[in-house]
Order: structure tokens, then C-alpha cells, then sequence
């Protein structure tokens, strides 16, 4: 199971390191994949680390990432704008670094499905992996399982913890590597209540589990694993 840190945190939310070049640096040194946002800065110019659009500075700089991914790693790129797609694909085709990334939330940046369907299927054919986001905003699961182009699932949970052992099962069988949301992302900081709803995603057999607590997460693995 990959463990995917949530804007490059480690032990918690924190807005002043998050989505920066250091903090980035440092949770793939530890051997985490990473979940992190890319803007366009205010005049489209260069690409910015950011969840929100921001001046680019060196410590935002997107280019670091996307050229020096990190070995072994594989990282969940958030779509922002659809501003920002064709420098991105344009960033990962000229650093030949495709293959370490995927880009996920495309459902969240227009409300018209269809285009948005079409849309990923164009950046699958340029050679970019994309996650289909499935929850019960996007209940379509078996829409999922039937159709063999769709690889990467981002496993979200917006208001009731609906997913369970035969869902993360028919993915695994089917061949998709489901990412899972933690309820800690969606503003739930009891940790032992978080922790216990990884045991049972990590028991099913989830591909991997973003969260702002990736400390606590390889803990609770490695214990469970013992």
C-alpha cells in the first residue's frame, strides 16, 4: 500500500510548509508518494505549487517536482483550473516523468460531465495517467469496473463513510489501484477514530491511502503488518 502525503504534510495540516519545493523534498526523502496542487501564478506565466493561485517563488516552483520526482515514486497531481493542464502535460512530455504521476479531480473543476469524460480520455491518449474520482457524488462503480481504459480510482468519501470490503474488492479484481481520501482531509481530527477507519482499508487491501498524518498512518501500518 502507497502512502500518499497530503500537500507534502507529514504529521498534520500545516498552510505555511505545505505544497512547497522543501517540504516536498522532504516527505519523498521519507519515502512518501505525495498528493499536491498546481496553479498557474496570476499572470499564466509559470506553474506555482499552490492550492490557490499565488506568486511564483522559488520554493513553489513546480518544475522542481514534475523534473525530479523522486525514485520509486508516484505522485497524485491535483488538477486546479483547466488553465493549468496543457503546461503541465507540456511540463511531464518534455521531462519524460509521466510515468511517476497521475492527475486526479477533474470532476471538480466543471460541472459538465461529458466534456469532462472527454477531456481525460485526451490526456490518457498523450500518455498521462488519470484517476476517475468515485463517491457518492460519483457513484459509478460498476460504470468503472466495466470499462478497461479506467486504471487509477481516487476513493473519496465526502459526508458518510459508504465505502466498504465488496467495493474495495470488485476494484482490486478488476485491476484498479483505488486511492483512498482519509476522513481527515474532510476536517475529521480525532485520530484513533481516522486510524481504525484505515485498519479496515488496509485489511480490504486498498492501493493507497492519502492523508495529512503519513507518520501515523506507516505506523498504524507497520503495526498492523506486525
Amino acid at each position: 500500500m502507497r502512502i500518499y502525503a497530503h500537500r507534502a504534510c507529514l504529521d498534520g495540516p500545516n498552510p505555511v510548509a505545505e505544497n512547497t519545493v522543501q517540504a516536498m523534498n522532504e516527505a519523498v526523502h521519507r519515502g512518501f508518494d505525495l498528493e499536491f496542487d498546481i496553479q498557474l501564478e496570476p499572470d499564466c506565466r509559470r506553474l506555482v505549487l499552490s492550492h490557490d493561485p499565488v506568486e511564483w517563488t522559488s520554493e513553489r516552483n513546480a518544475l522542481a517536482l514534475l523534473q525530479s520526482p523522486g525514485e520509486d515514486r508516484f505522485h497524485a497531481l491535483n488538477i486546479k483550473s483547466l488553465y493549468t493542464l496543457p503546461a503541465v502535460i507540456r511540463a511531464l512530455q518534455e521531462f519524460g516523468t509521466a510515468d511517476r504521476f497521475f492527475l486526479f479531480d477533474f470532476e471538480l473543476v466543471t460541472d459538465d460531465l461529458p466534456a469532462c469524460r472527454f477531456l481525460m480520455r485526451s490526456v490518457r491518449e498523450q500518455g498521462i495517467r488519470v484517476a476517475y474520482r468515485l463517491s457518492e457524488r460519483e457513484p459509478f462503480l460498476e460504470q468503472y469496473l466495466s470499462d478497461k481504459s479506467i486504471t487509477h480510482i481516487w476513493l473519496d468519501e465526502f459526508a458518510v463513510p459508504w465505502v466498504d470490503r465488496d467495493s474495495v474488492r470488485k476494484l482490486t479484481e478488476y485491476g484498479k489501484t483505488a486511492v483512498y481520501v482519509s476522513p481527515d482531509l474532510h476536517g475529521l481530527r480525532d485520530l484513533e477514530h481516522v486510524g481504525r477507519r484505515w485498519d479496515e482499508l488496509m485489511d480490504w487491501g486498498i492501493g493507497g491511502i492519502c492523508t495529512d498524518y503519513p507518520l501515523a498512518l506507516r505506523l498504524r501500518r507497520g503495526m498492523q503488518d506486525d
